[in-house]
């Protein structure tokens, strides 16, 4: 086994560890998380008590908007979005010339960091998603039509596709955002910048194929598109079959794309930083 892939898990599961430990505040987390979405499935639960049949938007039913609420906020709890912050005050304070001594890449620190994040909120927070999703009707119908429309096992591990990709692709774009501490004093204006970005146009807050096709189209060339879009619309069976195919090979290439952009802004930092300092 190489010795960069040995180093990498010994660092994933160090981070891992040191994300688990603290299990109190991750049960607080959980539990906070549960509370949000208790409180959609009341507004819910008000709304189709009203007897309110106006309609859908944009394929949408009031049943399926909520869904689609619910999936995108648990998603947003496994992203690592603190990490930029983090790989750019190691390149201001000047930890990263420390560690440019180590027998391993830099950059296998702040990627163990953002996987053990992701999994370990996988481990705690997932188990009362599931309990939410199996124990209340509502949810539980929804998504077992689901599965018996598309198939369990095909919908199941296309689900799981996107979302790796989506996280993935939230990893690298993470990266980039910190590394560009090399130039700046503060990367706290590009973050905010993205993070504006991220909630238009990746389908955090809304349906991200409510908006025009073309900008959807224009959008799955982009790493937003996977970060959130594609595995909402996933989860709640609205992309399937050769479009799913399309967007996932598609999605792929994003990911290559942007990760060789990281690549080459860490290398050029890298001589910067060597040369002449931060």
């Amino acid at each position: 086994m190489p010795a960069v892939f040995k180093a990498g898990l010994l660092m994933l599961a160090q981070q891992l560890s040191v994300q688990l430990g603290y299990r109190l505040a991750f049960a607080q987390v959980a539990l906070f998380e549960a509370l949000g979405l208790a409180g959609t499935l009341f507004y819910w639960r008000a709304a189709a008590s009203s007897g309110n049949s106006a309609g859908t938007l944009g394929g949408y039913s009031t049943a399926s908007i909520v869904v689609y609420f619910i999936v995108a906020s648990s998603h947003m709890t496994l992203e690592e979005s603190g990490l930029s912050r983090t790989l750019s005050m190691d390149i201001r304070t000047g930890k990263l010339a420390a560690s440019l001594v180590r027998p391993f890449p830099f950059l296998i620190q702040p990627v163990a960091q953002g996987l053990a994040y992701s999994l370990s909120r996988l481990l705690m927070i997932g188990p009362v998603l599931l309990l939410i999703f199996a124990g209340i009707p509502q949810l539980r119908d929804f998504f077992v039509g689901v599965a018996q429309r598309e198939g369990a096992l095909a919908w199941t591990g296309a689900y799981a596709l996107s979302l790796m990709l989506g996280l993935a692709c939230n990893l690298v774009v993470r990266l980039i955002l910190g590394v560009l501490a090399f130039d700046m004093t503060q990367t706290w204006g590009p973050e905010l910048l993205f993070m504006s970005i991220f909630f238009a146009f990746s389908g955090a807050v809304y349906p991200i194929d409510l908006l025009p096709a073309s900008l959807v189209e224009a959008l799955s060339w982009t790493p937003l598109f996977y970060m959130q879009g594609l595995p909402n619309l996933v989860a709640i069976g609205r992309i399937t079959g050769d479009p799913l195919s399309a967007y996932l090979i598609r999605g792929v290439m994003v990911l290559i794309a942007t990760t060789l952009v990281l690549v080459l802004l860490w290398r050029r930092g890298i001589r910067k930083f060597e040369a002449i300092g931060i």
